[in-house]
């Protein structure tokens, strides 16, 4: 067994991240006295915008204010940056939403572990967008888990999971936030228990994993045509990024909050229209009904093109959508 030679000395830990999600990681080992980070690896800054300036990611910016050295190569897999990362003998490399796949050569660089932080429960949901998914299939539980890191995607042995409840109202955004906190207390356990010689290691399971692909415009798209709870479930399981959307007369309209009704709300709507996708009710007093597969849609929040997300009450104050007409499926046009 591989451990520290001396219990005064400081794990080294070179941390591979960049969306959003690795910044309490990231945190979480500043906090640690007994841990040092002599590099910070992130993907390279981009030109966003109209004026394409280039805009450093959330990330970049926590390690800026951490003042920890940072290096943004185009491939961690070339030879330039595997030496780099060599002559700094880390115990671990931990990677966190990172964005690159790593090769045999980068894994085998620590001397302890290649350790990942992962936002579901493996074996399920492996891949680029687990917490998205996990909301769009209604999931009642999951959770985040650490695992040493493997040449095949997620696949790694798992070293401990911590398990939550999903809320049926809760967003992707909500759930972000929670686990990303509960994987950073887990990093910090996972370290120490490696270093100590304690850590669990157990493989997974092959043959109940589940994928979660990155989140693509045309899983965006509503089917009317799907039962009430599961067109709630994509909405909220996009929101707030890269959030739901529908076609009404050959535009995108973001849909951002809505409300499933199984019984028809009294007053409010046109009963006598069954296609699903059809605008049954429509005022600024009561507000903006869809027809789905059992039931109505209730459009709380939306953004129409050109315009800020809003109320939808708010919108049909001044709005163009009609009576009877029909938002589509992008698969439908």
């Amino acid at each position: 067994m591989i451990t520290r030679k001396a219990v005064g000395d400081v794990m080294r830990i070179v941390f591979m991240g960049t969306a959003p999600f690795a910044i309490p990681c990231l945190q979480a080992l500043a906090q640690e006295n007994d841990i040092e980070v002599p590099l910070v690896v992130t993907q390279p800054d981009k030109a966003v915008g109209r004026g394409h300036k280039v805009r450093y990611t959330a990330f970049k910016q926590a390690a800026l204010e951490l003042e920890m050295p940072i290096y943004q190569p185009n491939s961690v897999k070339d030879e330039e940056s595997i030496e780099f990362i060599k002559k700094l003998k880390p115990d671990f490399l931990v990677v966190v939403a990172y964005g690159q796949i790593l090769s045999q050569k980068v894994l085998d660089l620590p001397k302890l572990a290649c350790i990942n932080v992962h936002g579901s429960l493996l074996p399920k949901y492996r891949g680029a967008a687990p917490i998205h998914w996990a909301v769009i299939h209604g999931e009642k539980e999951t959770g985040v888990c650490t695992m040493h890191m493997a040449k095949t995607l997620d696949a790694g042995d798992i070293i401990y999971c911590d398990r939550t409840d999903i809320d049926p109202e809760e967003t992707t955004g909500e759930l972000y936030d929670r686990l990303q906190e509960m994987g950073a207390n887990l990093l910090v356990k996972t370290l120490k228990d490696i270093e100590a010689g304690v850590a669990p290691r157990i493989p997974q399971d092959d043959r109940i994993s589940t994928y979660a692909p990155m989140i693509f415009k045309k899983d965006r798209y509503i089917d009317w045509n799907q039962a009430g709870l599961c067109i709630l479930n994509k909405i909220r399981g996009l929101y707030p990024a890269p959030r739901a959307i529908t076609k009404y007369q050959a535009e995108d309209y973001i849909i951002c909050e809505a409300k499933f009704h199984l019984e028809e709300p009294v007053g409010k709507l046109d009963s006598t229209i069954l296609e699903p996708g059809v605008i049954v009710g429509i005022s600024p007093k009561h507000g903006l009904f869809v027809r789905c597969k059992d039931g109505w849609i209730e459009i709380l929040r939306l953004k129409a093109p050109g315009k800020k997300e809003m109320e939808a009450k708010a919108y049909l104050n001044g709005a163009k959508i009609n009576l009877h007409s029909k938002f589509e499926s992008e698969e439908t046009l």
